[in-house]
C-alpha cells in the first residue's frame, strides 16, 4: 500500500513577527510534516507529507489560533502512472518449455486407521 503525500497551502500573515514565530513552532510539533516552505511574497506556507489535510488543518487551528491562518488550499497531486512493462524482444529466440512429462510421485502407504474400543 502506497502512502499518499498531501500538499497544503496556508494563507498566513508572515509580515507579523509573532504570527511567523508561532507558525514555525506549531509546524515543528507535527512529525508527519515532511517539508515546509515559507513564501513571504505571496504570504503562504506550503507543507507536504503523509497526512490527512482536513485533520491537520483542525489541529493547526487549535494550536496557533484561527486568526493566524486566514485560509488554506489543498493541492491535489495527480498519481504518477506506472512505467510501462518492457515487451519481450522478438528478435531474440525464446527458450522453449520442456514438454517431457513429469514422473508421478509414488504414494507411500501410511498407517491404517483401526477402530479401537475403549
Amino acid at each position: 500500500m502506497a502512502v499518499e503525500i498531501s500538499t497544503l497551502a496556508l494563507n498566513v500573515d508572515l509580515d507579523c513577527h509573532p504570527c511567523y514565530q508561532q507558525m514555525t513552532k506549531a509546524l515543528c510539533k507535527f512529525p508527519e510534516i515532511q517539508s515546509q516552505k515559507f513564501d513571504e511574497e505571496q504570504k503562504k506556507v506550503i507543507i507536504s507529507g503523509p497526512f490527512e489535510p482536513e485533520k491537520l488543518i483542525k489541529k493547526l487551528c487549535c494550536k496557533v489560533g484561527c486568526k493566524i491562518i486566514k485560509g488554506y488550499v489543498i493541492i491535489l497531486e495527480q498519481p504518477k502512472p506506472a512505467p510501462p512493462k518492457p515487451k519481450p524482444d522478438e528478435s531474440k529466440p525464446q527458450p522453449k518449455p520442456d514438454k517431457t512429462p513429469s514422473k508421478p510421485v509414488p504414494l507411500v502407504p501410511g498407517p491404517s486407521l483401526q477402530w479401537i474400543p475403549w
